[in-house]
Parts: structure tokens; C-alpha cells; sequence
């Protein structure tokens, strides 16, 4: 009787909020991210007719309240600013909604040139290739599954590596080719269950929840972003609520889990999220087996400093386990040789964010160590081992990013970066037979084999580098984005140049035609360079990329983007050729 109730409680009662039917945020300039003071946040019905309306405070926040629930559009206009519409602000019972928006300067316009309102953000630096999502729309994608790789996955120039895994592939690339940001902290890979050199994973780790906005960039992005030769995903997590103590419970497929959120001082502000999986938690009363377990924390607070610097500090925490044991009758039968195969990773990431504003700009000190964990081990029926692999990967990083503007139409942005990078590898596999056939195709001897699966490496190394980037505004016909990016690895003793271009032309009104190029660089995988001793001097594998778009909006609200790209890669790494031994690892027991 117990399951039953379980189970009508799971999907009778997903969500439990204790909060009130709003909506709250900030608006920030997009390039100065100075907060915008009186700024109009118009709330707006399906009719497009207001229904309530509050002004920014002096630090950019807004919040409306009693709202009926239901779906809204919002609308931000402020004089010498591009008029910004938010459309699917789902309102629900009980529960605040948080809408954080970056308003763009409005340039001086030119005879003949219609200032139009913008339903349609596009990150910053960015002409080509992007798009930029919040929270309503990250949950709204279909097959999202609260998942926000999963979200991008339905997006142009992307496809899933399976039904079951989020990873995302990038206009004919590989797994682990995408740049994971939160915050402006580089996760390896944000997932349960994922494995070295990938990006994917069955289950994510990030809380939906906690995310303010993406901007995903599917190629030839700017100088900013390096070591990835395909995409860019750059997550922002918003701050906790500033009003007063927030607690709220959730049931779902993916798990069962609460989030606390509040203000500790008026200046102080914490979220905090812990989530299990519920399977693990009724196994045994449905006599299920070979459960995945996994459990996750993570937590972000910041503190005003004072007008003009902000700190900031994420956490995150994720584990997870597997072990598959065969039972009586595949023993008795020799059905298989595995008895115990144990899957265990973890991973955690702590991250400090400095964000200040001066009078010529604003810049972004970064620090953080993030690290994965993974340890497989297979056992056969006479409790023998078969394989193990134990392994772990880490960066401790600073980096420092400052942005300088001239003019509202020139904008220098310049960055540095270092990381101490770390790996442990210990990787080992039992000799197998291996049959020997003579011509008529009968076994003639037999002989043990191994696919170089005995290594037991630990290694650290140093990478740094740097970016510049200027972008020039050519009144309001063209927009120009030049830019380099340098990344040096120490343990291959090897450096690159990486040139960024990109140009954007306003041919009419709601037209644009955009052109970007952009060479980018990743590293080999740790697992690579380890295999063996000749892979030690590996160059990092790159692409070229070329792509060309138009823009037009058919409508205030209706875009239609067209591209054409080109991307070329050199440089990569392929399985057992030449000097480079990097010998598959994949292996099936039966």
C-alpha cells in the first residue's frame, strides 16, 4: 500500500512552494553591467494590454506582486535604451518567477532608420551562430525534461549523442568539444554519470531552478571563450531572494529534492538546493535492482560590497553509484563471466566571483577549483578481477576579465588566465585468450592479450594565457568585433594564436547580414596524453571556422535566421596511428 501512495505523491504533488503568485529581477546594462535605475517593467496579458507596472530602485531590482497566475508578457523601456519584451512569463501558484534581463544603449539612428522593440537577446560580443534563453524558455523546449543541455539540444546546429544522454554535438564534432561556464567557473562535465573527455551524461546536476539565463554559442565565438573547438555554454545562476525566507519542495522523475533561499542581511542574500534520486529510495520496496543512485548539493551566495563591487561564491557537489550483480541462474549457466560490475564518479566545484564597476567600465576576478572522480570495477564469477579504473581530473584557475569602454561605440575588453591542471590515471585490465586459426579456420594455439590496459600515471601541468578583443560600433551601419586569444599548455610544451573576427551589417531596417571566422584550439584529453609515453608532445587539435548568416525580422516578434558555415579541423588525435597510441577502451563482457 506504502508504493501506491508514494506514487500518487510523485504526481499529484510535484512541487511545493511556500512564496507568493510574483515576479521579481534586475536589470543590468548589457555593457557596462551597471543596474539601471527607473527603468518601466510593464506587465502585459495575452491582449498585450497592461495589467500592473513598477519601476527599477536604484540598484536595478524590481518585484510585482499578487499576480494572477497565468502567462504573461513583460515589457522594459527605459529613453536611450532598446525597448526589451520578455513573452511566456508563466506565473504559477505560490511560486515567484524571476526574470533578469541586460538592456542595450540605444544608438543614434540615421535618416530612414526605425527603432523597433526587441523580443530577441543575443550574448554580448556575439553576431553569429547564438541564441540566448531564461528560465521559462530553458523549461518550455520540448523534450527538455528540466534539463538545460537537453534544452539546447533542440536548437539549430545541435544533435544528442543518444536518447539517453544530454550531450550536445556540434555541427559535425565530438563528444566533450563544448565549454561548460556557470558563473564564469569552467565545469568539466555538469552531469551524473559522465565519463572523461565527454560533456554528457544521463542526469544533470544543475537545479533549474537556480538558472537566470544561457547563451549558447554553436561556433566562431569570440576571443573570450577558448579550449573548446566547437560551442559555448554560458550559464548564469541567478541570486537568492531578496524579499524574505523562501523554502520549497519538489517530486519528479528526476528526483526528490528542496531548495532554501533568502536574505541574511539586506546586503546578503543565500540559495541553497539538495536533491536525491527517489529510485535509490523505494528499491527496495518495489524489489528493484541495479538501481542508479545519485544525490547532488549546491548553493550560491553573494554579498554587496558596496555600490560598485559584488562577491560572490557557488558551490556545487554531485555523487553517484551503480553496481549490477548477476544473479543465481546466470552463474549456474555461465551466461556471463561478470558477477559485480561498480560504477562510482563524483565531482564538486567551488568558485569565487569578484564583479566590480568603474567609471570606464568593469571587470571580473574569478577563482575556483573544480574536480572529477571516477572508479569502475568489474569482478567474473570466481570473485576474481577483471578491470578497474580509477581516475581523477582537476583545475585549480584565476582568471581576470576587464572590460574598458571609450564611447557607447567602442569597447576594449582584455583577460588572463591561469590553471594548474591535474590528472591521476590508473587504468588495468586482466589478460585475455586469444585464438589463433589457422587457414582453414581452425584453432591452432592460444595466447594471452592485453590492450595496453596497465598504466598508472599521475600528472599535473600549468596552462595560461590570455585574450583582446575590440569591438567598434560604425554608427548604425556595421558592427566590428576583432579579437585574439593565446592558450599555452606547459606539460606539451605548446602555444597558439587564436584569431577572432566578426562583422555585422544593417542593410535595412530589421536586416542585418553577419560574418564571423574564428580558429579555436582544445587540448588533448589528460587520457590521451597518458596512454603512452609518445604522446607526450600531442598538438592540440583545432578548427577553422567560417559562417554566414542573414537575419530579418518578419515581425516585432518573429525572427528568420538563415547561416551557412564552414568548419574544417586539423590536428586530431585518432586511435593507434603513427607515433600516437591511444588504444580503445571500450569494452563488453558477455
Amino acid at each position: 500500500m506504502n508504493k501506491f501512495i508514494f506514487l500518487i505523491i510523485l504526481f499529484l504533488v510535484p512541487t511545493i512552494d511556500f512564496a507568493e503568485n510574483s515576479i521579481r529581477g534586475r536589470v543590468v546594462d548589457v555593457n557596462t553591467q551597471q543596474p539601471i535605475y527607473a527603468v518601466s517593467v510593464t506587465l502585459l496579458d495575452n491582449d498585450q494590454k497592461p495589467v500592473q507596472g513598477v519601476l527599477t530602485s536604484e540598484n536595478g531590482y524590481y518585484q510585482v506582486n499578487d499576480i494572477e497566475p497565468g502567462t504573461y508578457s513583460m515589457r522594459f523601456s527605459l529613453i536611450g535604451y532598446r525597448t526589451l519584451f520578455k513573452n511566456r512569463i508563466v506565473v504559477r501558484p505560490n511560486i515567484t518567477t524571476y526574470v533578469e534581463v541586460r538592456l542595450e544603449e540605444q544608438l543614434l539612428t540615421s535618416e530612414g532608420i526605425t527603432v523597433r522593440p526587441d523580443f530577441f537577446e543575443k550574448p554580448e560580443d556575439v553576431v553569429v551562430s547564438s541564441r540566448s534563453m531564461d528560465f521559462e524558455e530553458i523549461i518550455s523546449q520540448p523534450g527538455g525534461a528540466y534539463d538545460v543541455q537537453r534544452a539546447v539540444q533542440a536548437l539549430p546546429a545541435v544533435v544528442s549523442g543518444a536518447d539517453q544522454n544530454n550531450e550536445i554535438i556540434v555541427r559535425g564534432g565530438n563528444y566533450g568539444e563544448n565549454l561548460f561556464l556557470i558563473d564564469n567557473i569552467e565545469i568539466l562535465n555538469p552531469n551524473h554519470f559522465g565519463w572523461q573527455g565527454t560533456g554528457g551524461g544521463p542526469v544533470s546536476v544543475l537545479n533549474t531552478d537556480f538558472i537566470s539565463q544561457i547563451d549558447f554559442i554553436a561556433g566562431a565565438f569570440p576571443a573570450k571563450y577558448g579550449d573548446k573547438t566547437s560551442s559555448v555554454l554560458n550559464i548564469q545562476m541567478r541570486e537568492g531572494a531578496r524579499d524574505r525566507f523562501h523554502v520549497k519542495f519538489d517530486l519528479g522523475m528526476a528526483g526528490i529534492g528542496g531548495t532554501l533561499e533568502g536574505p541574511l542581511t539586506n546586503n546578503f542574500t543565500y540559495l541553497i538546493s539538495a536533491h536525491r534520486s527517489y529510485l535509490s529510495l523505494i528499491a527496495s520496496s518495489f524489489g528493484l535492482t541495479a538501481i542508479p543512485n545519485y544525490y547532488n548539493v549546491q548553493g550560491k551566495i553573494a554579498y554587496q560590497i558596496s555600490n560598485n563591487h559584488k562577491v560572490s561564491l557557488l558551490g556545487i557537489y554531485a555523487d553517484d553509484w551503480i553496481t549490477i550483480e548477476a544473479d543465481e541462474a546466470e552463474e549456474e549457466t555461465q551466461e556471463s563471466e561478470v558477477k559485480i560490475i561498480e560504477a562510482k564518479s563524483s565531482q564538486y566545484t567551488f568558485g569565487l566571483n569578484l564583479k566590480s564597476i568603474y567609471s570606464f567600465g568593469h571587470s571580473n576576478l574569478t577563482v575556483y577549483r573544480t574536480i572529477n572522480f571516477w572508479d569502475h570495477y568489474l569482478e567474473d564469477t570466481s570473485n576474481q578481477e577483471v578491470y578497474h579504473h580509477r581516475s581523477n581530473e582537476g583545475e585549480n584557475s584565476v582568471k581576470f576579465d576587464l572590460s574598458i569602454i571609450f564611447s557607447r561605440y567602442t569597447n576594449l575588453s582584455i583577460g588572463l588566465f591561469g590553471k594548474n591542471v591535474e590528472h591521476f590515471y590508473d587504468s588495468w585490465m586482466r589478460p585475455d585468450t586469444l585464438f589463433i586459426y589457422d587457414s582453414s579456420g581452425q584453432i591452432i594455439d592460444t595466447t594471452d592479450y592485453i590492450y595496453t590496459l596497465d598504466i598508472d600515471r599521475d600528472e599535473s601541468s600549468w596552462k595560461y594565457g590570455g585574450y583582446i578583443q575590440l569591438r567598434q560600433h560604425l554608427g548604425t551601419f556595421a558592427t566590428v568585433n576583432i579579437g585574439c586569444r593565446y592558450d599555452y599548455f606547459a606539460y606539451t610544451e605548446k602555444g597558439y594564436l587564436s584569431p577572432r573576427a566578426a562583422l555585422s551589417i544593417h542593410i535595412l531596417d530589421g536586416t542585418d547580414i553577419n560574418l564571423a571566422y574564428g580558429r579555436h584550439y582544445q587540448s588533448p584529453q589528460w587520457y590521451e596524453l597518458v596512454l603512452d609515453s609518445q604522446n607526450h608532445f600531442i598538438h592540440s587539435k583545432y578548427t577553422d571556422q567560417i559562417v554566414l548568416g542573414l537575419e530579418h525580422l518578419i515581425s516585432d516578434d518573429i525572427k528568420l535566421t538563415l547561416e551557412g558555415y564552414y568548419k574544417y579541423y586539423q590536428q586530431v588525435p585518432l586511435p593507434g596511428l603513427g607515433p600516437l597510441l591511444i588504444p580503445m577502451t571500450g569494452i563488453m563482457y558477455m
